[in-house]
């Protein structure tokens, strides 16, 4: 704040918001792959579609990165205006 520098907010931001809700989202890709697997393995069994396959994995970190961004321009933009007070 006092340097006047916004990168560190932007590098917090990336560390306590996006990734770990970019690895959540992925691990929890893999774990319904692996809790699924027995259920798709017969013929008649259901099957994951080709679109949900390819989707999942690509919303679960395009919400990530927004909500990352949403947060680090909020932040800069209040400390923006924040001044040193004595209380």
């Amino acid at each position: 704040i006092l340097t006047g520098r916004r990168t560190p907010f932007w590098g917090i931001g990336a560390w306590t918001v996006a990734a770990p809700m970019v690895l959540g989202a992925w691990v929890s890709l893999g774990v319904s792959r692996i809790l699924i697997a027995p259920m798709t393995a017969f013929p008649e069994g259901p099957t994951l579609s080709g679109t949900l396959q390819i989707l999942a994995p690509g919303v679960l970190t395009v919400i990530p990165l927004l909500t990352w961004g949403y947060v680090s321009v909020n932040t800069v933009r209040y400390l923006r205006d924040w001044k040193p007070r004595n209380t």
